[in-house]
């Protein structure tokens, strides 16, 4: 199948997880399918436009691997400060050194050093310092619990209707994804009763619910995915 591939289309490369990746041993299969990639690319007349390498950790191996992988990269870091892998500087073993005190010795001096803070020509990008991260700590049976009360919470904290909230709750199995799809809408609050009804009001009301997982139909996926960016209120399961 894969002989079959016309990969003179391909225009991004991602890879995600590179330091489990690289953990479990597959650094040898990685750098094949850079090389098989590369020349399939030079047979079409072809370039990849864009090349991404997800890591939760930088150390010396994904470091190496970002070097055979990129070119020129620029990170991405959820830190205030600068990581301490420089992108201008290649690992050890790929570089000599030279002293300062040489002639060539400003070709190797570490770019951050060399440019302006406001260039940003290698500065790692930031996440906005209005991005909140949270967690809770529950224990496992509680989770789905812990979950659709977190939910109800971001809903119903100001109070408001009308203003746009958009939640993404990842899961580790497509049933668990229809497991909350469904359930998600059923849920009552026994705290709040319809006056007119008598009977106990949704958890979530006035939220839509959707889903995408890998054995929903690429037609059915669109179509959740467009619902829900077009939505106002509503929460994705995926």
């Amino acid at each position: 199948t894969t002989q079959c591939m016309n990969l003179g289309t391909l225009q991004y490369l991602v890879i995600d997880e590179a330091d489990r990746t690289l953990d479990e041993g597959f650094e040898g299969d990685l750098r094949q399918l850079k090389s098989y990639l590369d020349e399939k690319q030079s047979y079409f007349g072809a370039n990849i436009q864009k090349k991404v390498l997800v890591s939760a950790t930088l150390n010396e191996k994904v470091t190496k691997l970002s070097y055979f992988i990129l070119n020129n990269p620029k990170i991405v870091s959820s830190k205030n400060s600068l990581c301490d892998w420089n992108p201008s500087e290649k690992p050890n073993e790929e570089v000599q050194k030279v002293p300062e005190n040489t002639d060539d010795a400003e070709d190797h001096v570490p770019k951050k050093k060399k440019v302006k803070k406001d260039d940003g020509k290698h500065l790692p990008f930031l996440f906005p310092d209005t991005l909140e991260q949270r967690f809770i700590t529950c224990s496992p049976k509680r989770k789905v619990v812990a979950m659709f009360a977190l939910l109800y919470w971001i809903f119903t904290k100001d109070r408001s209707d009308t203003e746009t909230k958009k939640v993404i709750v990842f899961s580790n199995s497509f049933s668990c994804v229809d497991f909350f799809a469904l359930v998600a809408p059923l849920l009552k609050n026994p705290y709040r009763r319809n006056a007119k009804t008598g009977e106990d009001e949704r958890l979530l009301e006035n939220i839509k619910f959707f889903k995408i997982h890998k054995e929903m139909s690429q037609l059915d996926r669109a179509s959740s995915r467009d619902a829900f960016v077009g939505s106002t209120r509503s929460v994705l399961f995926c």
